[in-house]
């Protein structure tokens, strides 16, 4: 019996927008998919907005929101994930 597993191409980038929970402007990691939703991470607060649904708070939001906040600075910005993401639609289909 063969196994195949199929991963969507994900791309991590940095963006400052508006968080839902601290209602401030702030640096966000975003991991986008090319057939899902974007997974944000706010680098104050922690709050985790998957495919638009702010998730409820957790103890480990705090975790997130260090993790997030070191990953920042070495991000891309959105020009990039621009260019990778209209790279990842028109590549042909076994090229994922």
């Amino acid at each position: 019996m063969t196994v195949h597993l199929n991963r969507p191409s994900m791309f991590t980038w940095a963006h400052e927008m508006r968080c839902r929970r601290c209602r401030q402007d702030t640096p966000h990691v975003v991991t986008s998919y090319v057939w899902y939703g974007p997974i944000t991470t706010c680098c104050e607060c922690g709050a985790v907005v998957i495919d638009g649904e702010l998730r409820r708070k957790r103890k480990s939001d705090v975790y997130a929101a260090m993790r997030a906040a070191a990953l920042w600075p070495t991000l891309p910005r959105h020009t990039e994930w621009s260019r990778w993401l209209t790279e990842a639609v028109n590549r042909p289909e076994g090229d994922l």
